[in-house]
């Protein structure tokens, strides 16, 4: 803590009428002269005026600012000013400009916002006397305290992570403006690892997402948090076990993994998924056994159509086709209409030629329904006319 050391030193100044130029200095008398005879003179008596100040420096006040009180003891009408020393000026406030004889000013040090200290140096003067009387008062404020950019991160390093991939935190702390960014190793692929902020200030937790390595090589990296500066710097290494290639799969493929099988009839990823269709049906079954309006209007995605439906109480009985797709397994359920035109599209069950339910109701009474050998699509009533059934998962 800075403390402001004000001296309590009191400074007098004892001031006395000066010769007129040209007069003749008195007579040195005797050590006990005689008094004169006859009356007292009173004309020109000797004044002595005195002035003092206390305490006669305020040193080294806070950058913060502070209030001091300076007392000004005289004998006759004085006036108080700065002087201020260097390019700083203006950072003094007084109570008062002026006053007589004896009294105290309130002096304000405003708050000093620069490194550099400042100083400055308080007159006090007496006026309409025949003589100079003066008392100085010196002044300096501490400046504040340097910035020092602080930086830790935690952890220092991600190594070894799983080539499945991971998601976790990188915890900052700082007490300014800082960046991160990925630096990619040489020969290794970029655009692996996600971010969830590449700027910031002050303490945060940086979420970061490591992808599946589906290369048969290690990949590196180095996270790079820096202050805006750039006075502080941390290379945060990150090591990722090399991974099995990804399968890759074509339409018309047989599939028969993770207790999934059927045929591939579409393709995303570069072939690295898709959606399969069961190689089993079923016959001459009833989209449900009552009309009503459900919801499930979905035409791209029947797993949309299906949760609906399940969320319908004893669904299992009143919608047969749903129910036996759902009994295939997890995942399986009654495609969209748009997904048995893709079906139809890939070619890949040419000995179909009967009609499909899709899971898309049209209205209370119809839904969807596609007929393979004519590649038309049709409205069927949903409780009435019993048309075939195939499941779609995805992998």
């Amino acid at each position: 803590m800075l403390l402001m050391i004000a001296s309590a030193t009191i400074f007098a100044i004892s001031c006395d009428k000066e010769n007129e130029p040209g007069q003749t200095p008195p007579t040195e008398q005797p050590e006990n002269p005689q008094e004169p005879e006859g009356p007292e003179n009173p004309e020109d008596p000797k004044i002595e005026y005195t002035l003092s100040v206390a305490p006669d420096a305020f040193m080294e006040i806070p950058a913060e600012g502070a209030t001091m009180n300076l007392s000004v003891t005289a004998n006759a009408s004085w006036t108080i000013a700065v002087e201020y020393t260097g390019d700083a000026d203006n950072w003094l406030e007084l109570s008062t400009a002026s006053g007589d004889d004896n009294a105290d000013v309130s002096i304000t040090a405003l708050s000093n916002e620069i490194e550099a200290m400042r100083e400055a140096v308080i007159m006090v003067s007496l006026i309409n006397v025949d003589t100079t009387c003066t008392a100085s008062v010196s002044v300096s404020q501490l400046g504040i305290e340097p910035f020092v950019p602080e930086l830790s991160v935690n952890p220092d390093n991600f190594a070894d992570v799983d080539a499945e991939g991971w998601s976790g935190t990188l915890s900052i702390v700082s007490n300014t403006d800082w960046t991160i960014a990925v630096e990619y190793e040489e020969d290794t692929a970029a655009d692996w690892i996600e971010l969830s902020a590449e700027t910031g200030n002050g303490d945060s937790d940086i979420e970061i997402v490591i992808m599946q390595n589906a290369t048969e090589n290690q990949r590196l990296a180095t996270l790079k948090v820096s202050t805006s500066d750039l006075s502080v710097s941390y290379g945060i290494t990150v090591s990722q076990l090399a991974g099995e290639p990804l399968k890759t799969y074509t339409i018309g493929q047989e599939y028969d993994e993770n207790g999934k099988k059927g045929i591939i009839f579409y393709v995303t990823d570069d072939g690295h998924h898709g959606k399969i269709v069961s190689e089993s049906s079923k016959e001459l079954i009833y989209w449900s056994t009552e009309n009503s309006v459900t919801g499930a209007t979905d035409m791209d995605y029947g797993m949309n159509n299906m949760k609906i439906i399940q969320e319908i109480e004893g669904w299992e009985e009143k919608f047969p086709a749903f129910a036996w797709c759902a009994a295939l397994g997890e995942g399986w359920y009654l495609p969209a209409q748009n997904e048995l035109n893709t079906i139809d599209r890939a070619g890949i069950l040419p000995e179909l030629f009967n009609d499909y339910w899709s899971s898309t109701e049209y209205s209370e009474e119809r839904a969807y329904a596609k007929s393979f050998y004519t590649a038309e699509e049709y409205q069927y009533r949903k409780c009435v006319y019993p048309v075939y059934v195939r499941a779609v998962c995805e992998f």
